[in-house]
């Protein structure tokens, strides 16, 4: 049952110090759904489930946001009262008088915007958050467009087929090819029989966006049935390995053969559902957290509320969309699947496998991007796809942060609106299937073109999201041209904004560079202790501290000279370590150790080497 919301709880306001106790009861609601329709109609919006069935026999769910919160609540308040169904009767029979049985004046209709998911995700990462404003379906619906909400086959949403099980190998024997070849085009084909619209606009977000490029480069229609294709933190090739961790660099290096052999052919890593349920939301949100760290060096530190987030981020796929992805990695390419890979690495093949023609895609391409975001190979999109219309850095985003990220609501989802007030397609809903006569069909270009110059003047936007705010991160984006030598050419080196900057948000503080960086350690006392010595003295809100050279702690590889005095300003007092230790005492069992003088400020295994100290114990005096 959905719990029953007030309007003010639904609103777009930002959470205030004042509204930390309602922020918190909404959180907690949120929390415990677990579809993308709880989600959506908590706030209010109208949520309509579809189905689209692919030519190889898979059933996709699609989730549609079809009208703004206020269109939605007024239907329901006409409904409610009995007007609606007179009303309509009335205004039809009017309509037939006036126009003799024919077309009436065709009117305009909401543009229709396609948003996709990452891998192992679903719909619901663009719904979940607690805040409206932060949920790119949200802000797009109440600024009037037709949203849907895509899902990949084989997800918690697209689990069926017209003849295969789940349970079976062969319901799983897909990869991003497949994807590519009918997931992507088959729904935008329901889409547009559905809403009788000739184009919409396609955002994908990471696998979603690698889907979008591989996609389009495959079929030309394609091409003309989506106006504008935004991908958010952008994939095709990774950069690099993609992955800096020993053993997945193992198997990405390895057959395909093995990784079945340790996955199976089926469902991959179908156990995150079980260890979900064992632990709590925020200690599920810490692991993934460190997950991520050993895999791609994401620090996580650029949005909140990971409780919420985190428990969307895993849905199902198959094993064989990894092995695609790994064949990627290794061979540095975007390449469709290789079906019969060579044994060792290096052998040559018998055949080529064909690289995704991504430079014949002709629908314009808008990208976000993270500075600090491992995963995307900027240069090979830019060098093997046309030109974007806009390419915009985002100097703190890592990837995940194009869905919760700070600051997201005031530079992303401006950069989109902008870009679909640019590309999006209004047409005209032409109704009943009526012969239309020349002079109506005349009088229908003509109105159709002065409602189109009309509806070009006004940006559809959110209240809170003005028009300069949209004009201001839209120039970001924009390259600059330079000379080729085969023409003229468009750079975006300098398509950069940064969040702090923008948004006057203050750099991170001694306190929280100095945490990141003692969570390096591996001495897990030393850890602890250096912790607590260094919050202790360190000033959240000056940059006063400077710690002095030389103090490292062996085994650890952790430089407090060369790690810390980089964030420090000017300082006002100068903290040396001397003074940090003086006095001090460290917990040590059941004893306590004490610093009096430091005469040499390295710490080895043996505690403190070449340091004068007295040790106190309540057992023993000689310990």
């Amino acid at each position: 049952m959905t719990p029953n919301v007030t309007a003010d709880d639904k609103d777009s306001t930002p959470i205030t110090p004042e509204r930390q106790p309602q922020a918190i009861i909404i959180e907690k609601i949120l929390e415990s759904f677990s579809t993308s329709e709880e989600f959506v109609r908590f706030w209010g919006f109208p949520f309509e489930p579809h189905y689209a069935k692919t030519k190889d026999g898979y059933i996709l769910a699609l989730h549609r946001i079809p009208t703004t919160r206020k269109e939605h609540e007024d239907a329901m308040n006409a409904e409610f009262n009995g007007l609606s169904r007179k009303l309509s009767r009335r205004l039809s029979l009017l309509n037939r008088q006036k126009r003799g049985g024919r077309l009436n004046t065709p009117k305009q209709t909401r543009p229709v915007v396609l948003l996709w998911h990452g891998f192992l995700m679903s719909s619901e990462v663009f719904v979940c958050q607690p805040m409206l404003e932060k949920n790119l379906a949200f802000v797009l619906a109440d600024a009037g467009y037709d949203v849907w909400l895509g899902n990949t086959r084989g997800n918690k949403y697209s689990s069926k087929h017209v003849h295969l099980k789940p349970s079976k190998e062969d319901f799983w024997d897909f990869s991003l090819d497949n994807l590519a070849l009918y997931d992507l085009p088959n729904t935008v084909d329901y889409i547009l029989n559905c809403t009788g619209a000739p184009s919409l606009t396609y955002i994908g977000f990471s696998q979603g966006s690698a889907q979008g490029f591989s996609a389009l480069s495959l079929n030309s229609k394609l091409n003309k049935k989506i106006n504008l294709f935004i991908a958010l933190a952008p994939v095709s090739k990774p950069k690099g390995k993609g992955i800096d961790n020993k053993l997945i660099d193992s198997l990405v290096s390895s057959s395909p053969e093995v990784i079945y052999l340790l996955f199976g052919r089926k469902v991959m890593l179908s156990s995150v559902l079980f260890w979900q349920l064992m632990f709590s939301s925020w200690k599920f949100a810490s692991i993934l957290d460190n997950f991520m760290w050993m895999l791609f060096g994401w620090t996580s530190e650029y949005f909140d509320h990971k409780n919420l987030a985190y428990k969307q981020m895993y849905s199902f796929t198959s094993v064989k969309v990894v092995v695609h992805w790994f064949q990627i990695m290794r061979m540095q390419r975007f390449q469709m699947y290789e079906e019969s890979p060579t044994l060792f690495r290096n052998a040559i093949g018998g055949h080529v496998v064909p690289r995704f023609p991504t430079e014949h895609i002709k629908t314009p391409i808008a990208l976000f991007y993270g500075a600090n975001d491992t995963l995307p190979d900027i240069n090979y999109i830019l060098r093997h796809s046309p030109t974007p219309v806009f390419c915009l850095k985002i100097d703190e985003y890592e990837h995940t942060n194009f869905l919760w990220g700070k600051g997201i609501g005031q530079i992303v989802f401006p950069g989109i609106l902008g870009l679909l007030h640019e590309y999006a397609e209004i047409w005209p809903e032409t109704g009943e299937n009526h012969p239309i006569t020349e002079l109506e069909k005349a009088n229908s270009e003509v109105h159709l073109q002065a409602s189109t110059e009309t509806e070009t003047d006004v940006f559809r936007t959110v209240p809170w999201i003005s028009k300069s705010q949209i004009d201001t991160i839209l120039a970001y984006g924009v390259g600059t041209k330079v000379d080729l030598d085969d023409g003229i050419g468009v750079s975006f080196e300098s398509c950069s904004i940064s969040v702090n900057k923008f948004l006057n948000i203050k750099t991170k503080t001694p306190r929280a560079i100095a945490k990141a960086k003692i969570r390096e350690t591996r001495s897990g006392w030393v850890k602890e202790w250096l912790m607590n010595l260094v919050l202790k003295n360190v000033n959240d809100e000056e940059d006063e501290v400077l710690f002095d050279s030389q103090m490292e702690i062996a085994g650890d590889g952790m430089n407090l000279e060369s790690d810390f005095s980089d964030f420090t300003a000017a300082p006002v007092e100068r903290l040396t370590i001397t003074e940090l230790l003086k006095n001090s005492t460290v917990p040590f069992g059941n004893s306590q150790v004490s610093f009096t003088e430091v005469t040499h400020r390295k710490f080895g295994e043996n505690i403190v080497e070449d340091i004068d100290i007295q040790h106190s114990s309540s057992e023993s005096e000689d310990r």
